[in-house]
């Protein structure tokens, strides 16, 4: 009985030294993770200055900065439109104006102002609002986006004010629709690094942080199962050396 003690509290032993060394690092690293707040932001479609600029160009922004603020792991961003239930229900209480939603959503006082008024309405942490420049020259295969955005918290009112310019990456053969289309994607994806928080962890689908927090979970399973399975086995094993049968 004593050696069955003593085995099974080694076993005991090793097994919370597993825990301490793989578990308990990993349940840390989670909790650090979440640190960083996930913050509701309503992106709105910028204002675009310019000529020859692409009538689709301000929409195409927006859904580039929501969708990269979304997969940043630092908002949980959402797309401005007048058909949102909660813009219709405000519109219907009178609590924001119809001719408001028509915008333009630049970083004038007013402009901010009443996408602040649409935030608290929706009740995002912030809105996200901003003026683009546009411009390409087809003949010398060149385009420019640059993009004064500003990031307004609804509660409090605090602005975050990032400017970003993007080129165009392509050698010949393009059009101006094609290089300024170009441009406002590597500016929005600049402005979306330059807004991401620090510590926020990027959100992938295919071979990347989702998929490894899945393979880690079933990992710590699989050690915890398996320590399980040796401390019960362990126990079996030692009744039957201990307790040996009678000779002969």
């Amino acid at each position: 009985m004593i050696r069955m003690r003593e085995r099974r509290l080694a076993r005991y032993v090793a097994v919370m030294l597993l825990l301490n060394m793989y578990i308990v690092p990993a349940c840390l690293a989670a909790g650090a993770s979440k640190a960083v707040p996930v913050r509701t932001c309503l992106v709105f479609p910028f204002e675009v200055t310019g000529s020859g600029v692409p009538e689709s160009l301000a929409a195409d922004l927006q859904s580039k900065i929501q969708t990269g603020l979304s997969m940043s792991g630092g908002f949980r961003a959402i797309s401005f439109s007048e058909n949102m239930p909660s813009v219709q229900r405000a519109v219907l209480e009178t609590a924001i104006k119809k001719d408001e939603l028509k915008g333009p959503f630049g970083i004038e006082k007013e402009q901010v102002d009443v996408a602040v008024k649409i935030g608290r309405e929706t009740g995002v942490d912030c809105v996200l609002v901003g003026v683009v420049e546009a411009s390409a020259d087809a003949a010398n295969h060149t385009g420019s986006v640059t993009i004064t955005a500003e990031m307004v918290d609804v509660k409090t009112g605090q602005q975050n004010t990032v400017g970003v310019s993007g080129v165009s990456s392509s050698d010949s053969g393009a059009g101006v629709v094609v290089l300024i289309s170009q441009a406002a994607s590597d500016a929005a994806s600049k402005l979306v690094t330059s807004l991401t928080p620090p510590g926020a962890i990027p959100v992938k689908t295919n071979g990347g942080t989702a998929e490894k927090k899945s393979k880690s979970k079933w990992l710590w399973i699989l050690l915890l199962a398996g320590a399980a399975a040796a401390l019960s086995g362990g126990s079996s094993s030692s009744g039957g050396d201990d307790n040996p049968p009678p000779p002969p």
